[in-house]
């Protein structure tokens, strides 16, 4: 406690007042609030941007805008860890698995920042994870945060409900390749065959079932045309599944 307390306060384990006022300023509804506002603001203005570059295919006449963006949410982002950091010492603040991604969002935004719109592609690819700043919300609301440890909570029972469905899968996938794989029919080439289009190997097999578990029935309708028969087979999975 004595070191911890030196470490905050300085020689002689005194508190430092600055560092506690930056603590309460920080801390305040009012500033988190602010820094959400930001964070949706970025968000928005990503959005914004990849669809006017969607459509100019390189920023066109808002490309310095969109860079000035960036540049003034870098800037703030990185003044706002600096902030988090200062109010909070010590090896706790690293223990934060939000901390850290803050830090990893920070730095993302520092490389692709200098990087460029013109950067090699590794770099280049790096700046789709700006848009992930928006989970930092999640540390802000209260409300979101109780959603991810309700999440966090139920992930056993869902892991070994989902191991259960995936099992399923992987049965009416080699059923289905099985089953279909050789069957033909008048809208699909010889090369190619109706069969084979969605049940050709074990994994456009896995596919066109996520595809059924998704509702859509785009491979059954052929397939039933063709053999119906084949309809047990469409029905009782997304019944066993669901």
């Amino acid at each position: 406690a004595a070191g911890g307390a030196f470490a905050e306060g300085g020689a002689g384990g005194a508190p430092n007042p600055l560092r506690e006022r930056a603590r309460g300023v920080y801390d305040s509804p009012s500033c988190q609030v602010f820094v959400a506002m930001l964070i949706v603001a970025n968000f928005g203005v990503n959005a914004v941007e990849v669809q006017w570059v969607a459509r100019t295919h390189h920023g066109g006449d808002l490309f310095p805008l969109f860079h000035f963006f960036e540049v003034f949410f870098t800037l703030i982002f990185i003044a706002e860890f600096g902030a988090n950091k200062f109010a909070h010492p010590g090896a706790a603040f690293w223990r934060s698995g939000w901390n850290v991604f803050d830090f990893v969002v920070v730095v993302v935004s520092v490389i692709t920042w200098f990087a460029g719109h013109d950067a090699p592609p590794g770099l280049k690819e790096l700046r789709l994870l700006r848009a992930f700043r928006i989970f930092r919300l999640f540390k802000r609301i209260e409300s979101l945060r109780k959603i991810l440890r309700a999440l966090h909570d139920s992930i056993p029972g869902v892991v070994n409900a989902f191991l259960i469905l995936l099992l399923v899968h992987m049965l009416y996938a080699i059923l289905g390749v099985q089953l279909f794989r050789d069957m033909q029919a008048d809208e699909f080439t010889d090369d190619t065959g109706l069969g084979r289009a969605y049940f050709g190997s074990f994994g456009r097999a896995m596919f066109t079932l996520f595809q059924l578990t998704m509702g859509d029935a785009t491979p059954a309708w052929p397939l039933v045309l063709e053999a119906p028969l084949a309809a047990v087979y469409f029905i009782s999975f997304p019944l066993l599944s669901g």
